[in-house]
């Protein structure tokens, strides 16, 4: 995934699940929100 493009619930951004619209590029972690 790209910056701006967002994770679904449950996938995986550079080794983070993502709960909620994570996105990568901007160090997603476990639980994190990014708008």
């Amino acid at each position: 995934l790209k910056n701006g493009i967002f994770a679904a619930y449950g996938s995986t951004v550079n080794g983070n699940t993502c709960y909620g619209n994570s996105q990568d590029g901007i160090g997603a972690s476990d639980g994190s929100t990014v708008t």
